[in-house]
C-alpha cells in the first residue's frame, strides 16, 4: 500500500508537466532526471542491539552503487516539489545480504545564484522504504515503513534546459526494533522543461 502511495505521488507530480507547458504567465518549471548513487548503511540496530557492519557497507564504495530517478516541479525560483525512486542495491558480507528500495516525496528549497547558473538546494519530506535482510541458517527478515528524510545539493546549468546535479541524502529507517541510516551521495542529470 505504501509503495502504491509513493507511486501515485510520483505520477501526480508528473501530471503537472502539461499544466506547466500551457501556463505562459506562471513560473512552473517541471523537471525529471536520473542519478548514479553511492549508498552506505550506518548505525544498524536490531532489537536495541547495535550490529557492526563491514567497512564496505559503511563507506562510500563502488560495491554499493545504485541509481535513482526523480521528477519534480519548481513552483517558484526558490520552492519546488520532488518525488523519486531510489534502488538501494544489494550488499553481501559475512553471509548477510542487505537490499532495499525507497520512494520519496519532498519539498525543495532552492537558492539560485549567478543568474540560475548555480543553485544550492535543500529538501525534506517523507520516504516510503522496503528493506530485506537475509542471512545464514535461513535468516530472512523484511521491514517496510515510512520516515522523514532530508538532503542537500547543488546543480549547475550546462545547457539551457540541462543541469548537472550532485546531492547528499539521509534516510533514517526505524521500525519494529530495526534501525538503520542510509546515506546516499549522488551525481546525475536534470532536464528542465
Amino acid at each position: 500500500m505504501k509503495r502504491k502511495l509513493g507511486l501515485f505521488a510520483l505520477l501526480g507530480l508528473g501530471s503537472l508537466v502539461p499544466l506547466a507547458a500551457q501556463a505562459d504567465d506562471m513560473y512552473l518549471r517541471p523537471y525529471l532526471g536520473v542519478s548514479y548513487v553511492y549508498a552506505t548503511a550506518q548505525d544498524l540496530k536490531i532489537g536495541g542491539r547495535e550490529i557492526d557492519l563491514p567497512e564496505d557497507v559503511t563507506d562510500f564504495d563502488d560495491d554499493v552503487s545504485t541509481g535513482k530517478g526523480f521528477v519534480g516541479i519548481e513552483l517558484l525560483p526558490w520552492l519546488g516539489l520532488e518525488g523519486q525512486y531510489i534502488y538501494l542495491g544489494e550488499t553481501e558480507e559475512s553471509g548477510f545480504e542487505l537490499s532495499g528500495d525507497v520512494y520519496t516525496a519532498a519539498v525543495v528549497l532552492s537558492l539560485p545564484l549567478a543568474s540560475d547558473f548555480f543553485t544550492i538546494f535543500a529538501k525534506g519530506g517523507m520516504a516510503w522504504w522496503d528493506v530485506e535482510l537475509d542471512g545464514p541458517r535461513g535468516f530472512d527478515r523484511g521491514w517496510d515503513g515510512d520516515n522523514v528524510f532530508y538532503g542537500a545539493g547543488v546543480k549547475f546549468k550546462v545547457l539551457p534546459h540541462l543541469y548537472v546535479r550532485a546531492e547528499y541524502e539521509r534516510i533514517p529507517v526505524d521500525k519494529d526494533n530495526f534501525e538503520i541510516n542510509f546515506d546516499l551521495a549522488s551525481a546525475g542529470l536534470q532536464f528542465t522543461f
